[in-house]
């Protein structure tokens, strides 16, 4: 009867003092995928770009509202990040612009920052562009 207590009290020991299982590294450290989308597109808002050589046709139409500025700009990649402001209209005056891209070769996406009065900008993209 001793050695089964000994034999038991080791058992329990050996058990209940053994690490628990590490978490999968692969899935703690795996972030979730992010995809690029429109950051906002409202309703009743048209944005088409058409390229035709190194010549991009960027046109738009937004929903009534005042808007004051539209910053277009453009990246050689599907993110934000690292855009550059390629020209400012008024759009008041056009709802277009055509852009001269430095390499018609490459793939381009476009954005448009839309400023109204006393309410938030509004961005939209990305734009990728259409072959004519």
């Amino acid at each position: 009867m001793r050695y089964i207590f000994i034999i038991a009290a080791i058992i329990f020991v050996t058990f209940s003092t053994a690490a628990p299982a590490a978490p999968d590294r692969d899935n703690a450290a795996r972030k979730p995928k992010t995809t690029v989308q429109n950051v906002a597109k409202p309703e009743g808002a048209e944005v088409k770009a058409v390229q035709d050589g190194d010549k991009v046709a960027i046109t738009w139409a937004l929903p009534k509202d005042d808007w004051r500025m539209i910053i277009v700009s453009r990246n050689d990649k599907a993110s934000p990040k690292g855009r550059e402001k390629v020209k400012e209209v008024n759009p008041r005056k056009t709802s277009s612009y055509v852009d001269s891209v430095p390499d018609s070769n490459k793939q381009y996406w476009y954005w448009l920052k839309a400023t109204r009065t006393n309410k938030a900008p509004l961005e939209i993209g990305p734009i990728a562009i259409e072959q004519k």
